[in-house]
């Protein structure tokens, strides 16, 4: 019998559920992890690898400020995703705190 594997939820994987569980990330943002999970993984690693770690407690305003500069652009083939990230990486950190998007961040980046 040929069982057809449909696509598993970002919410059930089991890196993300600790991520859920450990941070307690509330259900009403959800959304985010889930929009996350659509973006392109080169690009979150390109744009974010190590951003959370290096700017820390500054990660809120040096977002912001990379959010400015590329909604101001209009060069980058990737724009539109970018903006998208950079906005849901903002939501998220401005509901919880640096180490948690740090860490929301590193979940996504070793997801296959």
């Amino acid at each position: 019998m040929n069982k057809e594997k449909f696509p598993q939820s970002v919410l059930e994987e089991a890196d993300v559920k600790r991520l859920i569980e450990s941070r307690e990330i509330n259900h009403e943002d959800f959304y985010i992890l889930e929009e996350l999970a659509k973006m392109s993984k080169r690009l979150l690693i390109m744009d974010f690898h190590n951003f959370f770690s290096f700017n820390k407690e500054k990660s809120k305003s040096e977002l912001e400020k990379l959010l400015t500069y590329i909604e101001s652009r209009d060069d980058d083939t990737l724009l539109e995703q970018r903006k998208a990230m950079y906005k849901l990486f903002l939501q998220f950190l401005e509901k919880y705190d640096w180490a948690a998007t740090w860490n929301l961040e590193s979940v996504f980046e070793r997801r296959k």
